[in-house]
């Protein structure tokens, strides 16, 4: 400052160094009245509801009933990692649905024989004969006769081992006969973990699993893919280790229950299928009508925003002395609000071409027709707002409050539609059959 100033009017425009009320420095001017918890902008990271911990300003409270922004929230961008249907995990980010898994079939039949589909198809079906049979010193001799994608004739065998082993004096082998492709040593393996009750027992019987090796007592493993498929709840899921949750994909011994476990993920996977491919016609030219909308309305949450930001900055400029200078941060503001709106008006011509089309069929519809786009529109946008009729008779929809703010041409006749200060056009008019259905 001059040296012939006072310094009690100097204005000292260095960072403000009190400290508030939540613990946060000031983020206001020296000369300025400080800020408070509840619009503290400092950025703290807080624990998501998916676990994963997320930047959000202080002053916002992280809770989905109550949203103090009063719009959307920032998507996160931490990868999902949960498990899907088929037991693959979800490599999508947080804030989106699981797809359908794109990632390469690992199941295996009896034969060995890998497919070689994409997880979300149906699998390849074998069709040579089954080769689950007891081995040549098994009393039982049972032998499944159907082909190896059939569901097996023949039960399961309980004959025991009894193998004299090398590793030790009057060790043996604690496995089944017929399953054993590499013998259970109870002693060396010290298989005294106690998983389904009674492992130390010294007559337990145990199996091992082919992909992760994990060793398991047999009756209390059979009662477990038991209850796997009787569950309550209706839930589809792979069939996982209870020991180490790796995917059982090959046994010989649960080789009917993977059927039944698979057969049921395919069926899912059919059902998905047939949604993306839009088995309804109509649905799928929805889809890509709703896109168009759901940009849109992304775009105008974006504006809305900032008008509310200008508004803020205004109301407190309008507190200070008159003939101050339009602070940096509303011009900052005002062009990313003109930016915004040019970003729209582009969108809206780009995509013209593509809605004529959709908009074409908007006249003519049948009530069934109209009753599954209002409804698609209250599912996917919260709401579909009000309805309204271009001069030749072309719909479409005004969201949020369902008032027209704003003027723009009918994709399919070019028209001006919609309108200004919630007042419409005058050669449109509200389209009545949608609004009430």
């Amino acid at each position: 400052m001059k040296c012939s100033e006072d310094p009690d009017f100097a204005s000292c425009n260095e960072r403000c160094r009190a400290i508030i009320s939540c613990g946060h420095r000031c983020q206001r001017r020296c000369t300025e009245p400080c800020n408070t918890e509840d619009d503290c902008i400092e950025l703290i990271k807080v624990e998501a509801r998916c676990g994963h911990l997320v930047q959000v300003g202080c002053c916002t409270k992280y809770d989905p009933s109550y949203c103090s922004q009063g719009r959307l929230h920032v998507p996160f961008k931490e990868k999902c990692n949960r498990d899907l249907v088929c037991g693959h995990i979800c490599k999508e980010y947080c804030n989106y649905r699981c797809p359908p898994c794109k990632q390469k079939c690992d199941r295996q039949c009896i034969h060995g024989d890998t497919c070689k589909n994409r997880c979300g198809d149906s699998c390849i079906q074998c069709i040579e004969l089954c080769q689950w049979e007891c081995k040549a010193d098994c009393p039982n001799n049972f032998k499944c006769e159907k082909l190896c994608m059939e569901t097996c004739d023949r039960p399961k065998c309980n004959t025991l081992c009894h193998t004299i082993l090398d590793c030790g004096p009057d060790h043996k082998c604690s496995g089944l006969l017929c399953e054993c492709s590499q013998c259970v040593c109870k002693v060396c393996e010290n298989l005294t973990e106690i998983l389904f009750g009674y492992e130390d027992e010294d007559n337990a019987i145990f199996i091992r699993l082919e992909y992760c090796k994990c060793v398991l007592k047999v009756n209390g493993l059979d009662q477990y893919i038991s209850n796997f498929l009787d569950n309550t709840t209706n839930e589809i899921k792979s069939l996982k280790c209870p020991k180490c949750s790796t995917k059982i994909s090959k046994s010989k011994r649960y080789s009917n229950e993977l059927k039944i476990i698979n057969k049921d993920i395919c069926d899912v996977f059919r059902t998905i299928r047939n949604i993306e491919e839009g088995t309804d016609l109509h649905a799928k030219r929805r889809s890509r009508y709703a896109r168009q909308e759901y940009n849109e309305f992304h775009l105008e949450i974006r504006r809305l925003q900032l008008t509310v930001d200008i508004h803020k900055f205004k109301t407190e400029l309008s507190k200070q002395d008159e003939g101050l200078e339009l602070p940096q941060d509303i011009q900052h503001y005002l062009l990313k609000l003109k930016s915004i709106e040019v970003v729209q008006e582009d969108e809206l011509l780009k995509m013209r071409r593509e809605t004529e089309e959709d908009s074409s069929r908007m006249i003519g519809l049948t009530l069934k027709e109209k009753q599954m786009i209002k409804r698609t529109m209250e599912n996917e946008f919260m709401g579909s707002g009000h309805w309204y009729k271009c001069k030749n008779g072309h719909y479409y929809s005004i969201g949020e409050c369902g008032m027209p703010m704003e003027k723009i041409k009918c994709p399919q006749c070019g028209l001006v539609i919609g309108g200004a200060d919630h007042i419409l056009t005058d050669d449109n008019e509200r389209a009545m059959d949608f609004d009430n259905l």
